[in-house]
């Protein structure tokens, strides 16, 4: 209560102005379902919207984008203290909190906090964020050589022009076909490998947008 008194209410009015409906996402713990907390919304003119139970990996800012590099900057700061000879027993007390608030410092950032809210499709709304997650995906299928026939992600384009490429080094494409003289298979060679880095950058960038984070 003292949060959502104290902290939330008078600065999402600062931010929308006087007299403006606000929207608080709860992730649904026991203690925001209490007749004074969701009283006090209701008088302050704050909208409550629950996520769904078992749903914040999906939905959730902080369990989706922030928990993790968080996490990461935490042990980074711990390996470093420990490195440097500073802590042979361990990490104590008087060192906990100043890591933890480096960690918060360096991930809590404008820019982290606005992707991890568009990464969760919750603003801008886009509910293919999640229903992308959600939606089983197609057994992959190899060619005889060992590649994604129909690539569904950047790795599986980068394996492909990885073999075209080893195919040509070995000299499995056939030059018949091309009229060519077989003394000009270097050049030919040059602008296969071309064609396939083109192709497979063209395939990235397009996968990269249908792809959802």
């Amino acid at each position: 209560m003292r949060w959502l008194r104290d902290l939330f209410n008078p600065e999402s009015a600062q931010i929308a102005g006087v007299n403006q409906p606000r929207l608080l996402i709860l992730d649904g713990h026991g203690s925001h379902i209490s007749f004074e907390f969701i009283q006090y919304c209701i008088e302050s003119g704050i909208h409550l919207i629950c996520l769904p139970a078992h749903s914040t990996h999906l939905l959730q800012p902080l369990d989706d984008c922030l928990f993790s590099p968080y996490q990461h900057f935490y042990r980074l700061a711990v390996d470093n203290h420990i490195l440097s000879g500073q802590s042979q027993e361990g990490i104590r007390k008087a060192v906990f909190i100043p890591f933890l608030t480096e960690a918060c410092t360096k991930t809590m950032t404008s820019h982290s906090i606005q992707q991890a809210f568009t990464a969760t499709g919750i603003w801008p709304l886009n509910p293919r964020r999640v229903l992308g997650k959600l939606a089983p995906r197609a057994t992959k299928q190899l060619t005889a050589i060992g590649v994604a026939r129909n690539p569904q992600t950047a790795w599986d384009i980068r394996g492909k022009v990885k073999v075209g490429k080893k195919l040509l080094d070995i000299g499995f494409i056939s030059l018949e076909d091309t009229k060519v003289d077989l003394k000009e298979s270097g050049e030919i060679r040059y602008q296969v490998v071309g064609i396939l880095r083109e192709l497979g950058h063209q395939l990235e960038t397009v996968i990269a947008e249908k792809e959802v984070y």
